[in-house]
Formats: C-alpha cells, structure tokens, sequence
C-alpha cells in the first residue's frame, strides 16, 4: 500500500491552514497503518514542463526531436508512473477564485494520461486505476461548500470527474472554510477541522491494517 500526499499551496506547513489540516489527516491515518509507504509531494518544488507543441508531438509520436523534450518527456513518465502505482491519495489545495492554483491543474494534467491512467475503447473510456481511495483537503476564506453554483469550487467537481474518467470512484472532501468570511472564528474553525481530519484519518481505509 502506497499514499501519495499532494500539497499545492505555496505557503510553509506552519502557515498554510491546508496543509496543517491534511498533515492532521495523514498524521492520524498513518497512526492505524504504519506499514504504508508515503511519499510527500510539494507541487511548488517540482519543476513541471509546459505542454509545448514540440512536446505534444513528442508526445503522440513517443520520439523526441530534441534533447529538451526528451528530458521534458522523461519527467512527465516519472510523475505519471509515481501516481499510477500509488494506491491512496491525498491532495490539499487552497481555493483561489473557485478553484486550485495553476500548478496542482499542471500536474494532474502531467499524471493523468491516456493508456496509464486511462484508455479509449469502442464504448468510450475506461478507468485504469482500481481499488484506489482519494481524500481532498481545502482550505478557503469564504463558505464553497455549499448548494450555490456561485460559491461552489470548481476544481473539487473538476478533480471527481477526472479521477471518475480514471476509474477511482472514492473520492471524498475536507473542508477548512470561512476563515476570512468570519475572521473572529478563525482558530475555532481551524481547530474544528484539525480535529474532524484527525477523526477522518482514523477510520478513512479501516480494513488497509486488517
């Protein structure tokens, strides 16, 4: 068992609400199942390629013309082969204007690839990646979690879908909301959701320590 833990805010651990809330979840999980490998993934650490048209030919080809989109080529395999063989995800984002940063969207455009994560059939596509549980942490200054299309943060439907596409059904949501709508309840609302991630991490893949 393999759990891939995505952080997608550029702030540091101690600033980053989203990122103490997830680190809460992941700390608790892993108290139930010290046996599963972890990988810590900081998205503002890596150095993602931009989809250039040379690099979308190299990539349909599967032949690189030159050195850099070879090597451009090589770390889109690492980080697409790293997610696919993961079995648990946990991806933490803020939310910025209904949706996540630019480079959580660079990566997941970068690991979600036709024929690994998925593939085309007559029927239409097919998920490739099985028996695999998502947990989304984020964190936001108003209320997103909602019933009102206008509040509602895109990339959470976004990322359901995408995972859905590739197979992985199980995707669920922490919400760390409303810290600058109601800046007076701020550490209220932090403590709050440290403690439900404590309590979600607990009991999020039971039966994985069976």
């Amino acid at each position: 068992m393999k759990l891939l833990h995505i952080a997608a805010s550029p702030k540091l651990d101690e600033q980053s609400v989203g990122k103490r809330v997830a680190n809460a979840f992941v700390d608790a999980y892993f108290n139930k199942h010290e046996q599963v490998q972890y990988r810590y993934i900081d998205l503002h650490t890596l150095e993602i390629p931009a989809m250039t048209k040379e690099l979308l030919e190299a990539f349909e080809s599967g032949k690189a013309q030159r050195e850099k989109e070879e090597q451009a080529l090589k770390i889109y395999d690492s980080l697409c082969n790293e997610f696919i063989t993961a079995d648990r995800y946990v991806i933490s984002f803020p939310n910025w204007n209904l949706t996540a940063p630019p480079v959580l969207v660079s990566y997941m455009l970068a690991v979600i690839r036709a024929g690994k994560a998925f593939r085309y059939t007559e029927q239409g596509s097919e998920g490739l990646l099985h028996n695999k549980k998502v947990m989304l942490v984020v964190s936001s200054g108003g209320i997103t979690s909602g019933t009102q299309p206008k509040e509602t943060c895109t990339a959470i439907t976004w990322l359901k879908n995408l995972f859905l596409v590739c197979g992985v059904c199980d995707v669920q949501v922490l919400y760390c909301e409303g810290i600058e709508q109601t800046p007076g309840q701020a550490e209220e609302i932090i403590t709050a959701a440290i403690q439900d991630a404590r309590q979600q991490g607990a009991v999020w893949d039971a039966k994985a320590g069976e």
